[in-house]
């Protein structure tokens, strides 16, 4: 009897301790936790405006005349944003940047297109091969209209000014921004672009046109003209009454380029035509508006 007794006690103390370790936390089966729930609690806030997407499209390069079109598509910039578009390596330059043809004139049109307009100081035409070009804008009151500095999120004062360094902060932050000062990162940002594009060789039609352009003449009865036939022509356009309207060349029977350059003069459609010997780079005009057209007097 005492021995039942014994072991149903020792029984009794054995559930007991059984029931009091499965009531204890640390030796509890954990529940399965939904993957709903845990993405849930587990993702940060997203960031509002926020993009590594590059502002700018790819960049083309065409030739006009004896200059370069640098031509593209900006993505959430504001239109009428000035911007700063510049040469800084082209074939046969050093490797190191320099300062080259540039455009500082460039607006970006409601649709998001923009369109700079490069020469070489010389006249000279833009060697086949691989330019890089830089794309600069900051968005302060030296550079923008207080419109586009609105659009932009930028902070200005009663009078519509802004401080020099700036952040825009309507505009997404992107790679295609750069800090003002690394020291203080926070302070301002500019947009500072490089991209690469590529120009083709010249075709013969282009490379008489090119002559033409780029010649400065003897003009009989006038004298050397002080600036060359498409600088001249230019000048002419500028003055209002006469409007260039598109250059052409043809190659004659006697192997001589015949360069034409049709035009409005006054309320008339005529044409301007040079010669141009490819053999002996000889340029002459054929006709009394290109004589006309070809010369500029000194100053």
């Amino acid at each position: 009897m005492r021995r039942v007794l014994f072991w149903l006690v020792v029984l009794v103390g054995l559930i007991a301790i059984i029931g009091a370790l499965s009531n204890n936390p640390r030796h509890r089966t954990r529940e399965p936790v939904s993957p709903s729930t845990s993405a849930a609690t587990a993702q940060p806030p997203a960031t509002p405006n926020v993009t590594h997407a590059s502002l700018v499209g790819s960049l083309i390069a065409e030739r006009s005349g004896s200059g370069l079109t640098i031509s593209g598509m900006t993505n959430g910039l504001p239109a009428g944003t000035k911007m700063w578009v510049e040469i800084i390596h082209q074939p046969g330059g050093p490797k190191k940047p320099i300062s080259g043809p540039q455009d500082d004139k460039v607006i970006i049109a409601v649709d998001g297109r923009f369109r700079a307009n490069l020469s070489n100081r010389d006249g000279s035409v833009f060697r086949p091969g691989s330019y890089t070009i830089m794309i600069t804008a900051y968005f302060n009151s030296g550079w923008q209209t207080v419109d586009v500095l609105r659009k932009a999120g930028v902070e200005l004062d009663s009078q519509g000014r802004s401080s020099v360094r700036t952040d825009p902060k309507a505009i997404p932050e992107s790679l295609d921004f750069e800090t003002d000062d690394p020291e203080f990162p926070k302070v301002g940002r500019h947009l500072k672009i490089l991209r690469e594009v590529k120009l083709g060789a010249v075709t013969a039609d282009q490379a008489a046109i090119d002559a033409v352009t780029g010649a400065t003449l003897l003009v009989q009865g006038r004298g050397r003209s002080r600036l060359a036939v498409g600088k001249s022509v230019d000048l002419f356009a500028s003055m209002g009454g006469f409007k260039p309207i598109a250059w052409s060349a043809a190659l004659g029977p006697d192997a001589k380029w015949v360069v034409t350059l049709d035009c409005i003069d006054g309320e008339k459609q005529e044409k301007a035509q040079w010669s141009y010997d490819q053999a002996s780079k000889v340029v002459r005009y054929l006709n009394p508006l290109a004589k006309t057209l070809s010369y500029t007097p000194p100053y």
